[in-house]
This record gives structure tokens, C-alpha cells and sequence, in this order.
């Protein structure tokens, strides 16, 4: 049985960073959130 993880892909991910390129990242406690850009980083095979 795959993992979560195991049925997502390189594509997947650019996809994902292409189509919501900002991240909410929060605090562990929730008090303070940022919106961060999401940066992809890829070698001549997409990965």
C-alpha cells in the first residue's frame, strides 16, 4: 500500500507551486502567520 507521499509526483509539485505559488506559513502556537513564495528548484529532469 502506498504511502500519502508515494502517489505525488515532480509534475504534481511544479504543478502545485505553479498554480499557488505563496504559503501560508504559522507559528506553532497560530499567533502569527506570513505569506511566503514558494520556490521551485528543479534539475533537467524536473525534479
Amino acid at each position: 500500500m502506498a504511502t500519502i507521499f508515494e502517489r505525488y509526483g515532480a509534475d504534481d509539485i511544479r504543478h502545485l507551486i505553479a498554480r499557488y505559488p505563496l504559503a501560508w506559513v504559522v507559528t506553532p502556537d497560530g499567533e502569527e502567520a506570513s505569506l511566503l513564495p514558494l520556490v521551485g528548484v528543479f534539475d533537467v529532469t524536473g525534479r
